[in-house]
């Protein structure tokens, strides 16, 4: 399994050695931030979910059906394929989808950036008498 951890590494390399006020606050809110995404990925991963991917550019919402394609995904299994679930988004807003397709690249110079097409899970609604319990 690929996971990204993010820019923080490269953060604290590159200022560790720097002392002060704004550097300390950066440093601190780059952790929180890597902590809050690690515990999402982590709950991602016990409920089956086998990528993760930031609804951007890189999520072509305009072609029917839509696809992914994983350019840096917070993280993703080596072994994805039809019928996984997938979670487009970050932890303050996602959504679970479920791989439909895989379509390999034609071309060599993009090697490795298959076009995974997609369904949105939608949530099961409960009947409104099983809302109340």
């Amino acid at each position: 399994m690929v996971r990204n951890k993010g820019h923080l590494g490269l953060f604290n390399l590159a200022h560790n050695n720097i002392t002060g006020s704004p550097d300390e606050a950066w440093n601190r809110i780059c952790r929180e931030g890597q902590v809050k995404e690690d515990s999402w990925v982590d709950d991602l991963i016990s409920r089956g979910v086998k990528a993760s991917h930031p609804d951007d550019g890189w999520v072509a919402r305009h072609n029917d059906p839509p696809y992914v394609q994983f350019a840096y995904p917070q993280f993703k299994s080596n072994e994805l394929s039809i019928g996984d679930l997938i979670a487009l988004g970050r932890p303050d807003g996602y959504k679970i989808c479920r791989v439909i397709k895989i379509e390999n690249p034609k071309f060599s110079f993009s090697r490795g950036m298959e076009k995974y097409y997609f369904e949105e899970v939608k949530p099961k609604k409960k009947r409104w008498w099983q809302r109340f319990r």
